[in-house]
């Protein structure tokens, strides 16, 4: 048991840096990729694009750091919840942390989505916040369930 416990937690580490590297080589050329994707679509001294592909990257864009974040938390909760001792109670932490990018990842759309519609004053209102907080609920129990049965 204890070399299957060690051998999945060197595999989960090994998983963890290899992302942890992808993810360090795109953000230092996130700049370049950004100018191939959105080579003539932005108007000179635009910032954001004025095509819907590229508003839909736009929208979506920070959508690998908080997936990569969420699966890693799934991955941590089925191993530690299926430990036959006490420390399962530990998987609760990478549920929280599971919550919060979902609610991250939520609000960091809608964000982007306010900003090409101008409409960025409802992100001042309670109530979008506890819309995103449901959402990010409501999609950590439809991951955690199928990544528990399937």
């Amino acid at each position: 048991m204890k070399n299957s416990l060690k051998r999945n937690f060197i595999n989960l580490g090994l998983f963890v840096l290899v992302f942890a590297f992808i993810l360090v080589i795109a953000t230092l050329y996130d700049l370049e990729i950004s100018k191939l994707l959105t080579k003539n679509v932005l108007l000179p001294g635009e910032y954001y694009s004025i095509s819907i592909i590229g508003r839909l990257i736009e929208y979506i864009g920070s959508a690998p750091i908080f997936l990569i974040g969420s699966f890693a938390c799934l991955i941590f909760i089925h191993n530690i919840y299926s430990l036959k001792d006490k420390r399962k109670y530990l998987s609760l932490i990478f549920v929280v942390i599971l919550i919060v990018l979902l609610e991250k990842f939520f609000g960091d759309t809608l964000k982007y989505y306010a900003r090409h519609h101008e409409i960025e004053y409802i992100l001042d209102y309670f109530y979008v916040d506890l819309i995103l907080w449901g959402f990010a609920l409501i999609s950590s129990a439809v991951l955690l369930f199928f990544y528990r049965n399937v």
